[in-house]
């Protein structure tokens, strides 16, 4: 997720947008960072607001699928393992591969 940040809104947006410190979301989403549920599901909250990308966290997909869309970009980022690793929202690497995805896609007129 941290990639995510970085490639869209930054960590002082972010703060901004969480009322947390930037350090804090830092640390929170740190390779052995710990966030709380309520703290990860405000940040995704604010992600999708500022990016205007749903994101798709759901608790069924352990170790396996995570996927999400911006139909703006004409952009979709899915991921499909069945490998029994990841965490209870998902492989966050769809965040990760999500966040390269997003520096690389042209944006659109409405976007700018």
């Amino acid at each position: 997720m941290r990639d995510l940040v970085n490639a869209t809104v930054g960590f002082e947006a972010l703060a901004a947008a969480v009322d947390k410190p930037a350090k804090s979301l830092h640390r929170m989403l740190a390779p052995h960072g710990n966030p709380s549920t309520e703290n990860f599901f405000d940040i995704v909250s604010a992600l999708q607001k500022k990016t205007r990308v749903k994101l798709c966290v759901t608790a069924k997909a352990f170790g396996g699928s995570g996927a999400w869309a911006d139909p703006d970009r004409q952009l979709a980022v899915a991921l499909v393992l069945n490998s029994g690793i990841g965490t209870p929202f998902g492989d966050l690497r769809t965040v990760q591969i999500g966040g390269v995805a997003l520096q690389y896609a042209p944006r659109t007129e409405k976007q700018r």
